[in-house]
């Protein structure tokens, strides 16, 4: 952990290190037999691994790298450890079919020569049966997994030449038949499907009829293409501003906020927000980032489903931060 959080907020010091930390963390994503153990659950016995954390905290910093210190690292090697989590837990999958995603987009030309041994752990992704006794979480889980390796499939196949790979053409040619088929053709569509096309601009407002007395503005954003590759068209969005942005923009707090049905924030975030309190407006400019040109941000919160947006800005914000 110590060093992923080094990677993410001061990489420039392990840089040079980078020769003989790598193949430890490689190491460190392999499955280690003598950390699992059986334990008795009543009348069950299940396998419990004790390294499963270790190897997806490994998978997290090797994606983080991706990001700040890709031509350090040796593209091959990072490949293969993207193969050897699709052959791991379903957590750890994921964390695989992101790696090879990003991969994918940095050195499709270096992924290319992997193709057949990406193919089979993608297929026992993609064939996979649900049972008819799932619960929920894990039918979620299991569609959620099955999405990212629709995904890793859809990026291979734009970015990489795959006619000299025979057992990808044949999963590609049986997934096309398959009912992930309109799954792949949404996702093909595009590499990338979370761009907006057009600048937004601030409209007058308010877009709902609770909204009428709030102290909010308003942008409308003009075309958004969503990750499932749907577009919204003129989708208008409330925010808020607080405090004041300093002449050097280095004052900025983002609040990510869950959908209301007032669509009110204030109610939420008064007792940590405000001259005084947690989140001081009086140091702090606490805003809506893109459209008021922010390059930097001191803190990012959220609460609710905006506190899992929050989480996700170590990797999707993390140069800002």
């Amino acid at each position: 952990m110590a060093l992923h959080a080094t990677v993410y907020n001061r990489p420039e010091l392990v840089q040079e290190h980078l020769n003989s930390l790598l193949p430890k963390l490689y190491q460190t994503t392999v499955v280690r037999e003598d950390l699992k153990r059986k334990v008795a659950m009543g009348p069950f016995t299940v396998i419990t691994d004790d390294g499963l954390d270790l190897r997806k905290n490994a998978f997290e910093t090797l994606f983080t790298l991706l990001e700040t210190c890709f031509g350090e690292m040796h593209v091959a090697d990072v490949v293969r450890c993207g193969v050897q989590a699709l052959h791991d837990d379903d957590s750890v999958k994921l964390l695989g079919c992101l790696m090879l995603v990003r991969l994918t987009d940095l050195a499709a030309q270096q992924v290319t020569p992997f193709l057949n041994e990406i193919s089979a752990p993608l297929r026992t992704i993609l064939t996979r049966k649900i049972r008819d006794n799932a619960t929920k979480q894990e039918v979620e889980k299991a569609n959620e997994l099955t999405y990212a390796a629709v995904r890793v499939l859809a990026h291979l196949t734009a970015a990489c030449e795959i006619s000299a790979y025979p057992d990808f053409c044949e999963l590609l040619a049986q997934t096309q038949q398959s009912p992930h088929a309109a799954l792949l053709t949404k996702l093909s569509s595009s590499t990338i499907h979370d761009d907006m096309t057009g600048a937004p601009f601030e409209i007058a407002g308010p877009t709902s009829p609770f909204a009428v007395n709030l102290d909010q503005r308003y942008l409308l954003l003009p075309e958004f293409t969503l990750e499932s590759g749907e577009c919204l068209t003129n989708a208008p969005i409330a925010f808020q501003t607080w405090g004041k942005l300093n002449a050097e923009g280095t004052n900025a707090v983002l609040v990510c906020h869950a959908i209301s049905g007032n669509a009110l924030a204030t109610v939420w975030w008064d007792s940590l927000v405000g001259p005084g309190r947690v989140i001081d407006t009086n140091k702090f400019f606490v805003h809506v980032l893109d459209y008021l040109g922010i390059q930097q941000l001191v803190l990012v919160i959220g609460g609710s489903m905006g506190g899992m947006l929050s989480l996700e800005w170590p990797i999707l914000g993390y140069r800002m931060v």
